[in-house]
């Protein structure tokens, strides 16, 4: 028993023997009393729901039970359709057979159902019982189709095979043949135009280099959706695409030269289907030239001429795209910058090597550009090394590229004309399509630096820079703490520098009779997009402090307080007009110590704090020794909640930076289990967690060795966020320890894992002291006791430090793999990296980052009177000094 399904089968043509409705057959059936009588008729099975004109049509019913004399009828049945009863040894059921419009008389178009689907009924009897089944068919006619397709100029198209699957299992294995499927490529009496000699010809032609013009051979399938049993003959043309149309004879072939001369359209011509064929392809010669053009289109067009019934059918448009092969112009990076007076070494690079001579076309973005590129006041020019004056580029520049070659360097010169602007100047360069070369999308922001100095800050013994952040308008804003001197207790300072590198403002914290020490600052703006000038700036400070510095929040009393408490500020500037005044002060704490560690400021511009106490600072707990504590503000100081909470060891939180609107990543340490059920890894655990807008945890992970570990910093990237700080072991397996003390970095898509690891150290102790991001560029900076990235770098005793990495994807290949088919994988990759000092102990204890290309790095030496803090601006492209020599050198290399 069984049935077959919608069977196609080639030049087929059915008689219809008998056009009745009612068909008859003597079975012959067993006799004997004992028999036990048969079960009742009934038929199996489904039929397809849809026949196509000009396309054999083919189904079985299997007939089950049923005893005697048998008489099917069909009721409702199409002209076309025949049936036929089988019963033998493998079988037995009730065939029906036909092809819509070829057979049964009328014509094609009586055979196409005109509404909706035609009920049709069949019915089997053997006198005692009777089966029956009720489907529906509809009769459509059939069609053709293609589809788009897009070509690399100078790629070689395949030709389309067919597996031989010798083994029937449906895929291909080792030893396994392939054939051609044939092109079908005909004149209109279905007289093929191409041999197999010719396409060989046409694929060894292409392929030849020593030929001025070698036009490549693709093939666009053309397909039938079901095949006929009668001959189909399609008619196609190419033309110019709409959009960037591609040029007939040119971008394309409209004749070509056969092997033995002839020449032959091949942008008008016909595709021939034998009966049974489905798939037929037209030849499309694509011209690999070597004009830089952007992707041009090819309009196809494919009408039905004659045979199989199609006339019905509706024509068929599609598009060939063709994408240039020419090299494509891109800047090595995206962002520098440049100080004023100095010159700065653009690197342009090709992608592929050119064949020939050719010249890639920068221009200046002038709407997306604030600085000059005009006349005298230009604030940036081509340098050409002719009198040492460099040259407009009003008109764009271009870069010669010799055979072979893929990279140059431009180098522009910044003109020292002093401008006094609000924020450091910006000039965007675009790519334009030169005749040779393409271009890419990306743009290249150079900023003219006008820090043009290095500031050093002589302070007294004991004192520090708590933090170093950076404002829109170019300005460094320094928190620092000042020693005990001369009977004075610890106070604090918030200093803000202009773009220039000269002191604007200071903003004195002190007491008389108690230390202020400020622990972090972050600065929240709000720009108006339609005018960057109009800007309100808030400055939000957290300090340590020893006594009564601001109001306590409610209902706590001065009473309730003691030891060290906590203090946020909220200053103020609008319109950069006046000094940062002060908004609001709140204090909050318990009658022990009450240690803050950082702050971080959401999108709603809510204030999350984050520390250790030795009492109880709100609701909670104290379950140890010192525990972890969040409190949050919002943005008029009113406190919206303050959480104590810990294992029975040491919690400390240090650092926390905004996830989205309202949540925040928070890092930290602890010798103790931070979750339930969890336990200590050994010694100090890093911890990392993520909370909601209520303070509630969202993710946690305790992080460590059988040793000491601490996460020091955080800071947000792109998608995720990088926490930094020490191991004495390792963090993540497959990494090793080089030696006592080794800073880390890594990066966290969330709280839960860590997604890329760099372990940062040498034979000595190391450390990461801090850690800023520019999207998906992290920064950090630490102090080193030897030498941590090269042999001999060490200047003696302790030295600073600073490093690039990136959060990039890059494919990681299995062997046998190739490009595109591995792994993507997300790694911190080294961009650059480097160690400085002097003889004394030196640190670069915080950096800066601007958005205008560039970083302020905190150097902190031990002198002999103190500690010398020096700033300097940095390229964020190589970490070198803006103000460095080479730089002031035309002909420097950095």
């Amino acid at each position: 028993m069984g049935h077959l399904g919608l069977a196609q089968r080639s030049g087929v043509k059915l008689a219809l023997k008998t056009p009745a409705l009612v068909i008859t057959s003597l079975l012959l059936a067993s006799c004997g009393s004992d028999t036990a009588p048969p079960e009742a008729i009934r038929i199996l099975g489904k039929p397809p729901g849809t026949a196509y004109l000009g396309v054999e049509y083919t189904y079985e019913f299997g007939v089950d039970g049923g005893d005697g004399l048998v008489d099917f009828s069909m009721t409702n049945q199409p002209r076309w359709l025949a049936l036929e009863y089988v019963d033998n040894t493998f079988r037995k059921g009730v065939i029906m057979r036909g092809i819509p419009g070829v057979n049964g008389g009328g014509t094609a178009e009586d055979a196409l159902t005109p509404g909706e689907a035609q009920e049709v009924s069949l019915t089997v009897s053997d006198g005692s019982s009777v089966g029956e089944t009720r489907f529906s068919l509809f009769v459509d006619t059939n069609t053709y189709e293609s589809e788009a397709l897009t070509v690399a100029e100078n790629a070689i198209g395949e030709r389309p095979s067919k597996l031989i699957d010798a083994n029937n299992n449906g895929q291909e294995d080792e030893g396994e043949e392939k054939e051609v499927i044939p092109l079908c490529f005909t004149d209109a009496e279905g007289t093929p135009l191409f041999s197999e000699e010719d396409i060989a010809f046409f694929e060894e032609r292409q392929q030849d280099d020593s030929l001025a013009v070698r036009p490549k051979l693709h093939y666009l399938p053309v397909f039938l959706e079901q095949p006929s049993v009668q001959r189909v003959i399609l008619r196609y043309s190419l033309t110019s695409g709409s959009g960037d149309g591609a040029t007939p004879g040119s971008d394309f072939l409209i004749e070509t030269a056969r092997k033995d001369g002839q020449v032959i359209s091949v942008a008008d011509g016909f595709l021939t289907y034998d009966p049974g064929v489905r798939y037929c392809h037209v030849p499309v010669f694509i011209n690999d030239d070597r004009d830089a053009e952007k992707t041009e289109n090819i309009a196809v067009s494919i009408t039905h001429y004659e045979g199989g019934l199609l006339e019905f059918a509706d024509p068929v448009n599609t598009t060939i795209s063709i994408t240039d092969n020419e090299p494509v112009a891109s800047f090595k990076v995206s962002k520098a910058s440049v100080s004023e007076g100095h010159y700065l070494n653009v690197e342009v690079t090709l992608d592929k090597a050119p064949e020939q001579t050719v010249y890639a076309e920068f221009v200046v973005d002038a709407d997306n550009s604030d600085g000059e590129f005009e006349g005298a006041d230009a604030d940036l020019s081509l340098y050409t090394g002719e009198g040492g004056v460099g040259s407009l580029i009003t008109d764009g520049v271009s870069v010669p590229f010799e055979a072979g070659e893929t990279s140059k360097t431009v180098k522009l010169q910044a003109t020292a004309n002093g401008d006094a602007t609000l924020r450091d100047e910006k000039v965007t360069f675009n790519w334009r399509r030169s005749g040779t070369v393409n271009p890419s999308e990306e743009p290249l922001a150079v900023y003219v630096n006008q820090w043009l100095n290095a500031v050093e800050l002589p302070l007294n013994s004991g004192a520090s820079v708590a933090e170093a952040i950076s404002g829109s308008q170019s300005e460094l804003f320094l928190a620092r703490v000042n020693g005990e001197e001369a009977g004075k207790l610890a106070n604090s300072d918030i200093m803000i520098y202009d773009r220039f590198g000269a002191l604007h403002q200071s903003i004195k914290l002190e007491a008389a009779t108690y230390a202020v020490r400020i622990k972090d600052i972050w600065l929240y703006e709000r720009i108006n997009p339609a005018n960057e000038d109009e800007i309100t700036q808030d400055i939000y400070a957290l300090l340590e402090v020893g006594g009564l510095f601001a109001p306590p929040v409610e209902p706590l009393q001065e009473s309730d307080l003691g030891g060290k408490d906590v203090v946020v500020q909220k200053y103020q500037r609008i319109n950069n007009v006046g000094a940062f005044e002060l908004q609001w002060a709140k204090q909050i704490g318990s009658v022990w110590d009450d240690e803050p560690g950082a702050l971080s400021v959401d999108l709603s511009q809510e204030v999350l704090v984050v520390g250790a106490t030795s009492g109880l600072v709100g609701e909670g707990e104290n379950s140890g020794r010192r525990d972890a504590m969040l409190i949050k503000f919002d943005k008029n100081g009113a406190l919206m909640f303050a959480k104590t909470f810990g294992s029975s060891g040491d919690d400390v939180l240090l650092g926390a930076s905004p996830e989205s609107s309202s949540n925040h990543n928070v890092i930290g340490f602890s010798d103790g289990a931070v979750e339930d059920n969890g336990s200590s890894l050994g010694g100090y655990d890093a911890v990392i967690v993520s909370y909601n807008d209520d303070g509630d945890p969202r993710r946690v992970a305790q992080i460590g060795s059988s040793y000491d570990d601490a996460a020091l910093d955080v800071s947000t990237v792109s998608k995720g966020f990088v926490s930094a700080g020490y191991t004495n072991g390792v963090l993540v397996s497959g990494e090793r320890n080089r030696g006592g003390q080794d800073g880390y970095l890594a990066y966290h898509q969330n709280a839960s894992e860590i997604t890329a690891y760099a372990q940062i150290g040498g034979a000595a102790a190391d450390s990461v002291l801090d850690v800023k991001s520019l999207g998906d560029e992290v920064y950090v900076s630490g102090v080193t006791a030897g030498d941590i990235f090269d042999a001999g770098a060490a200047q003696g005793g302790e030295d600073g430090w600073l490093a690039r990495y990136d959060v990039v994807k890059e494919e990681v290949l299995d062997e046998g793999e190739e490009p595109g088919e591995g792994e993507q994988v997300t790694k911190l990759k080294n961009i650059w990296r480097f160690q400085q000092g002097a003889a004394g102990n030196e640190k670069l204890s915080n950096l800066a980052t601007f958005g205008s290309a560039k970083l302020i790095s905190v150097e902190e030496a031990q002198t002999d009177s103190g500690v010398k803090v020096t700033l300097k601006p940095l390229s964020v492209v190589d970490g070198v000094d803006l103000n460095a020599a080479c730089r002031a050198d035309p002909n420097g290399d950095c």
